[in-house]
């Protein structure tokens, strides 16, 4: 069985290494981070885990951009991640910055066009990753 992730923000960004100290509940949009929680069977959030471990640490996507030259990176800091068992059954979270909406929504927020300096700006920053 498997099951789309459902997203809590959290009110606080937690202590870096211990982000299951953390209580999320739904809050408002200024909130700066975001906790995604789904079973632990499923493999999306566990793929997701595991390269933020390796590769998203704040220290790590520092060094990244001073050695490309870079002022910004798309990608979300890890803040902590973990499992949590609840009512029986067991669940795995990570916290990442929260940003606003996704392409899609915004793609289909826009009846499912984009102008033209809009797509060519995409482009430019997805080659620059």
């Amino acid at each position: 069985m498997t099951t789309k992730p459902q997203i809590c923000e959290s009110p606080r960004r937690a202590d870096r290494t211990a982000a299951s100290d953390n209580t999320a509940r739904p809050v408002g949009p200024d909130t700066p981070s975001v906790i995604k929680v789904e079973p632990h069977q499923n493999g999306p959030l566990f793929v997701e885990m595991n390269f933020y471990v390796r590769s998203a640490k704040p220290s790590l996507i520092e060094e990244w951009k001073q050695q490309k030259g870079l002022t910004h990176l798309g990608l979300s800091p890890y803040h902590g991640s973990g499992s949590h068992v609840y009512h029986g059954e067991r669940y795995r979270f990570i916290v990442i910055d929260r940003y606003g909406p996704d392409l899609n929504k915004l793609f289909l927020q826009s009846n499912r066009r984009f102008h033209l300096k809009t797509v060519l700006y995409l482009g430019i920053q997805i080659v620059s990753c």
